[in-house]
């Protein structure tokens, strides 16, 4: 008997601050994946980030995370009573620097998780730059938890 295959993409859309030609880029591989999926008869599957990682509350919650979003927000709060542009902009650079933390922190969390529920595959998360991996692991692994909530 012939077996649906499904397919997980992650719902992304282009960010603020982000080059017009790297979200260009980005569009189109996504655009490349859906096509291929379709061509192949795969089922596609939209899924946001914020959906597949609020089932994963390691990723979204830690003592480090909390500390950092707690430190962005009373930097946001301190920054409306600035007055000068340069303390606003120094500010909204602080902030930023504390984003892509934040961010960075997210990604190494992904890659701790994915280890610990694939084992046999974990040399696969080592490096940093593994996060993509860890991450797509985890969208398939809440894709097959969830598929019937999805479809």
């Amino acid at each position: 008997k012939d077996q649906k295959v499904a397919i997980g993409l992650e719902s992304v859309s282009a960010r603020p601050g982000e080059s017009v030609v790297a979200s260009f880029n980005f569009g189109k591989g996504f655009g490349y994946c859906e096509a291929l999926s379709v061509a192949f008869n795969f089922e596609v599957l939209k899924i946001s980030p914020a959906k597949w990682k609020k089932a994963y509350p390691e990723l979204v919650a830690s003592d480090k995370i909390e500390e950092i979003r707690d430190e962005i927000k009373a930097l946001r709060a301190q920054s409306k009573s600035l007055t000068r542009a340069a303390d606003k902009m120094d500010a909204k650079k602080q902030i930023s620097s504390l984003a892509r933390k934040l961010k960075y922190h997210a990604k190494d969390a992904a890659r701790e998780l994915a280890k610990q529920m694939f084992p046999e595959i974990a040399d696969s998360f080592k490096l940093k730059k593994h996060d993509g991996r860890a991450e797509a692991c985890l969208i398939a692994h809440f894709l097959k938890d969830h598929y019937d909530e999805l479809v």
